[in-house]
């Protein structure tokens, strides 16, 4: 009788600490983000092409949800029609848009040309029907990841495109979706998240959330209440149930060990250092083995911005993955 009930006593122990540490799964996280399972054909179109300096350049369209089409620019260089390029997917942050890869960061350009297959894909429309509502954050998040599953569809179907070679390049938000379509989607070969490494403790503790969340009411209310990091913390985890999935830290734990390269700016007042050192930490611990998959560098005095250094590191590494 001693024994069984010794017995029973580290069982509920055992239970215990499982409870504290729980384990989430993809099938968490395509729930909390809404991201459906269906998909329709393709019926991509080209609306515009035109060739600089022996890279071609496309305006395309595929169909993503029901009722809406992914709208995006594709280029490649004139070689990937014989011989298929390695393809890259680049994701923006919230308020940019894919052409910033064409006018600014001459991404577009620039990688196609050193061989690369490319492709930026447009925010869904905020506006239209079926749209999440402005407080409805998991939605809103879950909408463009969907959107990148489609694009590898559409990579896929391309034959200037290396199927068996799909990395992704994400920016700010772009950066935690770039995570998120990695444990959702097992076809994506290597990612670089820049500046967007949502891990809470860290975002709420560093005070970031003030202006990571500053477009939403519920946040304004908080601030305007002088609400400490502690309380709007569990004010988010109480209004948004669930939300601890989408911690980046939880995420990693979701993929399969692929190369990964962390990028933080130094003193980044969106995406503090702790975070992406947490990130980096929890990655390791995940990958186990094959912990030396995953790089890591801060760049002083980046900020939140995507500088030179940055570009040339993140060129040479997917050049040292996939050639």
């Amino acid at each position: 009788m001693i024994f069984k009930t010794l017995s029973f006593v580290v069982l509920l122990c055992i239970s215990c600490v499982k409870d504290d540490t729980l384990v989430y799964t993809p099938t968490d996280l395509r729930r909390l983000l809404s991201v459906p399972k269906y998909t329709r054909p393709l019926e991509y179109r080209i609306d515009r092409s035109w060739i600089e300096r022996d890279v071609v350049f496309e305006n395309v369209s595929f169909n993503g949800r029901i009722g809406h089409r992914v709208n995006a620019l594709v280029s490649y260089s004139l070689l990937a029609k014989v011989r298929p390029a390695p393809a890259l997917i680049l994701m923006s942050g919230s308020n940019q848009k894919k052409e910033d890869f064409y006018n600014n960061l001459n991404l577009l350009r620039d990688w196609a040309d050193k061989g690369f297959f490319v492709i930026s894909i447009d925010r869904p429309n905020v506006y239209g029907p079926n749209i999440p509502e402005s407080e409805d954050i998991l939605r809103s998040w879950g909408w463009p990841v969907y959107d990148l599953v489609r694009t590898i569809d559409f990579i896929i179907s391309r034959a200037e495109a290396d199927s068996e070679n799909i990395g992704m390049l994400g920016i700010s938000l772009g950066s935690m979706e770039a995570l998120w379509l990695g444990a959702l989607d097992d076809r994506l070969d290597a990612v670089i998240a820049i500046s967007g490494h949502l891990v809470w403790p860290d975002v709420f503790h560093s005070g970031s959330w003030r202006r990571i969340f500053s477009g939403f009411p519920f946040c304004r209310q908080l601030v305007n209440r002088g609400a400490t990091n502690e309380y709007a913390m569990k004010s988010f985890y109480d209004k948004y149930s669930g939300i601890e999935v989408l911690d980046a830290s939880n995420v990693i734990s979701m993929w399969k060990p692929i190369p990964l390269f962390i990028m933080a700016g130094g003193n980044d007042l969106f995406n503090s250092e702790s975070s992406a050192k947490s990130l980096y930490s929890a990655t390791r611990d995940a990958f186990g083995p094959k912990a030396h998959y995953v790089d890591f560098k801060i760049y002083d005095g980046a900020g939140h911005n995507v500088v030179r250094k940055m570009e040339e590191d993140a060129l040479k590494w997917f050049e040292g993955i996939f050639f």
